[in-house]
């Protein structure tokens, strides 16, 4: 990640499938939203896009709207918010997933927001995790992500 001013350059070619994108810096305000858009509370996949994964990270990073129908990048740790149950990705708040999962190949829509990883289980091998519905573990609060 290189920050040039106010823009961050997230060059995300270690991961497979996910592009390049150059966005604010996280909590920057990108102004408000189309007229007759107002933010939809909760739901990460109908209020936030823009996803991407932080390379070198377990962090991801969207435009989220907020109450005022603005909205701004907001970036988060996915082991906040995700754990791995021996080998598979689940909710947990505090789960810390990063340490035994790599997270790869997002894609997302106004209605799904998914993500798939290679965790280690404890027969020592690897499981893959494909197209895990991240908007069971994360939410939209005022242009913020939180679990």
């Amino acid at each position: 990640m290189v920050n040039f001013g106010a823009f961050l350059i997230v060059a995300a070619t270690a991961f497979t499938g996910v592009n390049s994108v150059a966005l604010p810096a996280s909590g920057t305000d990108v102004g408000p939203r189309a007229a007759g858009q107002p933010a939809i509370r909760g739901n990460a996949a109908a209020s936030c896009t823009l996803w991407s994964l932080v390379p070198d990270t377990v962090n991801l990073i969207a435009s989220c709207d907020d109450r005022t129908g603005g909205h701004h990048i907001t970036e988060i740790e996915i082991s906040a918010c995700v754990g791995n149950q021996d080998g598979h990705i689940a909710c947990q708040k505090g789960g810390g997933a990063g340490d035994s999962c790599v997270f790869f190949d997002i894609h997302f829509s106004s209605s799904f927001f998914t993500i798939s990883a290679h965790c280690k289980n404890r027969a020592s091998g690897t499981v893959t995790t494909d197209n895990f519905n991240m908007n069971a573990c994360l939410t939209n609060d005022n242009g913020n992500l939180v679990c």
